[in-house]
């Protein structure tokens, strides 16, 4: 199950480590996954709604105490307490009286409570929510509504619901994505930078043509500086605009030599998640063509010849031998990335034809023909043992 935060992430990864093997999925876009609420809720024991009523300050020798009164009991496997009662909290945290807090129990030879500062409207939020036993994309409908909520914790929650959603859930809602909304969004400085790729891939999906112009004006900017969710928004702008997109794309990321590397980095992976997920609407030879542009920039050539490999374009080997060891390109990280793509494809050989049952190999004179890449490959790695053998020797090692 791929979600949103593995998508991104991972495609950086898979990036940073040059697997030639692994499947491109996910990004940074929205960071590491992270609990939800609803996750923590349906994880806890005990789940009660409380208000500060008390306690006693902390010491040299104490942490103090803080006292709450149960407003309401949400959910109690362990029958801990009921409304009304007094729950005595380890430690001393500061509050007003009256002011709400929820508290989650865990099971063990005392409750654990831990606390968790909480509004009404976070806590109706919650105690609203539909259940994570249910469908994803059922309870993606619910969440979509609280993105840019008043209250920072809903907003949050909203987020990292969608962060961890599998993709193909995403797509399934597409109808219910707030377009107008997201437009907004991705235009105000209000926006949190941690959410801008989300919105950007998904403004990408439930958009129109004209809405191209305003993801334009947050990917199109060469003044050097890093901002967070541009890999998103890119990849939302390839989604929506296709081939042309990427072409104005490489004209201004990949050719421009003053296009800042955290750009050029980005839309890498936007094209990686256009790879994977973008359901054919740039063709794999299109994305592949754009990726060996970047074959000439020594800063990254190691990345894109991992991507390459991966998406298993031999076509490049011929051109990794020319490089390899001259100018900028003759740093130990590129030169492995090239062994390593020589030795992917000399793996990538046809299966052998399954032959009808009862005849054996020796009874045929079908054979697979080696391709013309494996036979190249196998050439170019006696050149590179030659050339480097101790390097050789250590990725044939560890590949």
């Amino acid at each position: 199950m791929r979600t949103i935060q593995y998508l991104f992430l991972t495609l950086a990864l898979a990036m940073l480590a040059a697997s030639c093997s692994a499947p491109v999925q996910a990004c940074p876009l929205c960071g590491p996954p992270s609990l939800t609420l609803c996750e923590q809720f349906a994880q806890a024991d005990a789940v009660v709604l409380v208000k500060w009523v008390g306690g006693e300050e902390a010491t040299k020798t104490s942490a103090g105490t803080t006292k709450y009164e149960v407003v309401k009991v949400e959910r109690d496997t362990l029958k801990a307490t009921e409304k009304g009662k007094t729950i005595v909290y380890p430690r001393h945290r500061p509050g007003k009286t009256g002011e709400i807090c929820l508290l989650f129990g865990t099971r063990g030879p005392t409750v654990e409570w831990t606390p968790l500062d909480i509004t009404q409207a976070g806590f109706d939020y919650l105690s609203q929510a539909p259940e994570p036993s249910l469908p994803t994309a059922a309870r993606l409908k619910y969440f979509v509504k609280f993105f840019q909520h008043a209250d920072p914790l809903v907003a949050a929650d909203a987020y990292v619901e969608f962060a961890n959603a599998p993709y193909k859930d995403i797509l399934a809602i597409i109808p219910e994505l707030p377009r107008e909304k997201l437009r907004e969004w991705l235009t105000s400085k209000e926006t949190p930078s941690t959410r801008i790729g989300l919105y950007g891939m998904l403004l990408g999906l439930c958009g129109k043509p004209e809405d191209a112009s305003i993801m334009e004006s947050r990917i199109f900017v060469n003044d050097g500086e890093f901002r967070l969710g541009t890999d998103g928004i890119m990849a939302g702008y390839l989604i929506l605009t296709r081939e042309k997109g990427l072409e104005k794309l490489v004209e201004i990321k990949f050719k421009a030599k003053k296009a800042a590397f955290s750009d050029v980095y980005s839309a890498m992976q936007a094209i990686g998640f256009m790879w994977t997920y973008g359901e054919g609407r740039i063709a794999h030879e299109q994305l592949k063509a754009a990726m060996r542009v970047l074959l000439d920039r020594a800063d990254m050539a190691d990345i894109v010849i991992a991507n390459l490999a991966r998406w298993k374009d031999w076509e490049i080997r011929d051109k990794l031998m020319e490089i390899y060891g001259q100018g900028d390109h003759n740093v130990p990280s590129t030169k492995r990335a090239i062994i390593r793509y020589m030795f992917a494809a000399t793996r990538d050989v046809p299966k052998a034809p399954k032959l009808p049952t009862g005849q054996s190999a020796g009874q045929t004179s079908e054979t697979v023909s080696e391709p013309e890449h494996v036979k190249a490959a196998k050439r170019h790695l006696e050149t590179l043992k030659k050339l480097d053998p101790m390097l050789y020797a250590d990725v044939e090692k560890y590949p």
